[in-house]
């Protein structure tokens, strides 16, 4: 089977399993490591001087079927404005449908959990606000409009779509470029990854990322603030990785 990613042996992204994936990764609760990712990127948009409903225009830059993104966007989002969920695989696009058009019992319920520990933080996250003010689209990391998005926001991506640093760093390239001078970008990325699957059978690439390489990436296109989520006390890392790592900035080059 001959895949997207320029390599024979990785899955296409036609299979990309996404109810298989919610159930794994979402499915049993929030994890500790997605408790300090939602934490951080608050306390960094909150530092960021980023106002409640001051966002006219934000992505979801490959937003999959993860929605915490989009919940924690809602708060700051104005009426009126915008949040494309961009993704390539269509069943991801799928179940983002089908969830926002509550035909998903179980992916309502699941996401009531996200929605309620967001709001716990004194964050307004809103499901209905996701509802009214979303588009599902379908598109990649590599084709997006530049200077478009007052906020991108890229969670598990850059380092997921192909195998090597300069996969990673063209994505990025790209996910910055989308977004305004003088905007938001936050990105959460897997730290030392070989790989991952989204249903039985499936593979797909990984690029096997150090921490230093997403500081010297991101540092390039703002003053970034970073934290990393380290295997250890009541984090375990999943098979074939290290930890996870997520990046926050403003956007003053690139």
């Amino acid at each position: 089977m001959r895949a997207e990613h320029g390599c024979d042996s990785y899955s296409r992204w036609d299979d990309f399993d996404a109810i298989e994936y919610v159930e794994r990764n979402y499915g049993n609760g929030i994890s500790p490591a997605d408790r300090q990712i939602i934490e951080f990127v608050i306390s960094e948009m909150e530092g960021l001087g980023v106002g409640r409903t001051s966002l006219l225009t934000v992505a979801d830059v490959g937003s999959g079927p993860n929605l915490y993104p989009a919940l924690i966007a809602s708060s700051y989002l104005a009426d009126g404005g915008v949040i494309d969920l961009i993704d390539a695989a269509p069943l991801n696009r799928t179940y983002m449908r089908r969830l926002l058009d509550g035909r998903d019992e179980r992916g309502l319920e699941l996401w009531q959990e996200y929605e309620e520990y967001i709001r716990s933080l004194g964050v307004a996250a809103d499901f209905h606000r996701v509802v009214e003010l979303s588009n599902v689209i379908r598109g990649d990391i590599h084709a997006i409009a530049s200077n478009s998005y007052d906020a991108a926001l890229s969670f598990f991506v850059g380092e997921s779509i192909g195998d090597s640093l300069m996969d990673f760093r063209k994505a990025t390239e790209s996910l910055i470029g989308s977004v305004k001078r003088g905007g938001i970008f936050v990105a959460a990325h897997i730290i030392g990854s070989d790989g991952y699957y989204a249903g039985t059978g499936t593979r797909f690439p990984a690029t096997n990322l150090t921490i230093e390489q997403v500081r010297d990436t991101y540092d390039r296109y703002g003053s970034c603030r970073y934290h990393v989520v380290a295997a250890g006390d009541d984090v375990v890392a999943r098979k074939g990785r290290l930890g996870m790592m997520v990046a926050v900035g403003r956007k003053v080059a690139g």
